[in-house]
């Protein structure tokens, strides 16, 4: 789905779609908690730090790249195991690995379900490949050092942020208004996302401070942007096609803010296309890791927009 942002004369700013699985603990996939011992091939390096070793077998038709991703995911399986003593059995863990992603699979990734933990920062030590032998395929390995931020410890229990769009699904043309409601003071993020790009919707140029109190209903498009001719359509994607979209709203608690998330240049929205979605995500969650887990909360809700 993408949404249109009408300004007075009637000049649209394409914005980009939401998310709507809610997550008041983080990102990733379903998890279930288990009792085991942190594998051989992990180890802890401190402060939510980990390096692990995985691999994978291919088919030699295979792109090195694929192979190089389904290694990297069952490592990052195996960082959030070790650190969270929860198995993961879906979903998509890290932050960091999202910036590199473009618009139309930043959508897919983004509609997971609840997970305890997440990996907030990431880097590959080392890959190679392995042949087999009688040209069956290869080995790939990677060495990932992972950070993992385990949600159940350390957080506020009384701390979530929750945001509605009154339904899924919508049809094209039709107005959408965002509600928002943090159980905490604090300052509100969010950015769209759908198939064509990203958008920062909040802060904005013309709503740059976005505090709220505990228990306050914060509404986009709210009365002072509504009064500048302000308004938020659906919009289904061309050739027919039900357009899947999400919303990412993160609440920092108190006066905690994010100073490069802004819009820049004079424009009234912060938008990247479909290859720098990913970067516009990232910047929004990539700095949590340096946020303790009892200042931040983070919802998603995803919905769809088709033709009329």
């Amino acid at each position: 789905m993408a949404l249109i942002l009408y300004a007075g004369c009637g000049a649209g700013l394409s914005a980009s779609g939401l998310v709507a699985h809610r997550t008041a603990h983080g990102l990733g996939g379903s998890t279930k908690a288990v009792q085991s011992a942190v594998p051989r091939d992990v180890r802890r390096l401190g402060n939510g730090w980990v390096e692990t070793r995985a691999s994978v077998l291919a088919p030699s038709d295979q792109a090195p790249s694929e192979a190089r991703e389904r290694a990297l995911a069952k490592a990052r399986r195996r960082s959030v195991e070790a650190v969270a003593g929860i198995t993961v059995t879906s979903g998509f863990l890290s932050f960091k690995a999202l910036r590199d992603q473009e618009a139309s699979d930043l959508v897919q990734s983004l509609n997971f379900v609840r997970s305890e933990a997440v990996i907030v920062d990431e880097r590959v030590m080392d890959q190679r490949m392995v042949p087999i032998a009688d040209d069956n395929g290869y080995l790939m390995e990677v060495v990932l050092r992972a950070r993992v931020v385990d949600r159940r410890r350390g957080t506020d229990p009384g701390f979530f942020v929750k945001a509605d769009l009154g339904r899924e699904r919508f049809l094209d043309g039709e107005e959408v208004t965002l509600t928002v409601r943090s159980t905490r003071a604090a300052r509100i993020y969010v950015v769209q996302v759908n198939s064509g790009g990203a958008t920062l919707l909040l802060p904005n140029t013309w709503l740059s401070d976005t505090r709220v109190q505990a228990g306050e209903v914060l509404r986009f498009p709210g009365p002072r942007l509504r009064a500048r001719g302000i308004r938020v359509l659906a919009q289904a994607r061309a050739g027919g096609r039900p357009s899947l979209e999400c919303l990412v709203v993160v609440a920092l608690r108190g006066d905690r803010e994010f100073p490069g998330l802004h819009p820049s240049g004079g424009r009234v929205f912060r938008q990247e296309d479909a290859e720098g979605a990913g970067r516009l995500v990232g910047a929004l969650l990539g700095p949590l890791a340096d946020v303790p887990v009892a200042d931040w909360a983070i919802y998603q809700v995803p919905y769809e927009v088709i033709e009329r």
